[in-house]
């Protein structure tokens, strides 16, 4: 549900897709979602979140058979939250393209109070800003609002 319920509604339309190749040397693109929320949710203790999800996404990418110097750019990464649950996302990722539904997102938020916003992160280039995932109950509440 919210913002990050568009990686999974992403990732099954892509598995849907007729474009879609089982085939690596065929795949213009490699899309990998992080299901970072569910993995916190499921597997992290509160405090750690921000170490966790980095090592955790750290494995995940060098567990990429087809990630490699060659075709990195070929890789979608999609960070489906306010912050980025990569921190370390540039040295690993940085010259992948990144769909994110924050093109400046926070940073560093147990560090910076107020929050601070990064406002290079995202390269209007090769990456693209995909909208959130707006849930059954809050389009009904905004409607009930609108009236």
């Amino acid at each position: 549900s919210g913002m990050e319920g568009s990686e999974t509604l992403l990732h099954r339309w892509l598995l849907r897709s007729r474009c879609r190749t089982e085939s690596p040397e065929d795949a213009d693109f490699f899309y990998v979602p992080f299901y970072s929320f569910c993995f916190q949710n499921l597997h992290i203790k509160a405090g750690s979140e921000a170490e966790e999800l980095d090592r955790h996404n750290i494995e995940l990418v060098k567990s990429l058979e087809h990630f490699d110097v060659y075709r990195r750019r070929q890789h979608i990464f999609h960070f489906a939250h306010e912050f980025w649950d990569f921190p370390s996302w540039e040295a690993h990722v940085g010259r992948s393209k990144i769909f994110a539904i924050e093109a400046n997102p926070l940073v560093d938020a147990r560090r910076y109070r107020p929050y601070r916003h990064c406002t290079t992160c995202f390269d209007s280039w090769k990456d693209a800003v995909v909208p959130g995932h707006t849930d059954l109950w809050a389009m009904q509440r905004l409607r009930e609002q609108s009236r």
